[in-house]
């Protein structure tokens, strides 16, 4: 069973770096040759949806 990181990597084609943070989340940084730059992405812990949601409206 691949883990997040691989899944993310495969599916985003990306070098992607964890980037340590004092959080519950996970974050990760890197060239994605899918989108042709670099990318950020940031994994939620389930429990906190509605935290993602909050975050998604203020970035929109």
């Amino acid at each position: 069973m691949e883990s997040q990181h691989e899944t993310l990597v495969r599916l985003l084609q990306a070098d992607l770096v964890p980037i340590a943070h004092v959080s519950f989340n996970q974050m990760y940084t890197g060239y994605s040759r899918r989108y042709g730059t670099v990318i950020f992405v940031k994994v939620f812990v389930p429990d906190r949806e509605r935290k993602f949601r909050t975050e998604q409206q203020v970035t929109a």
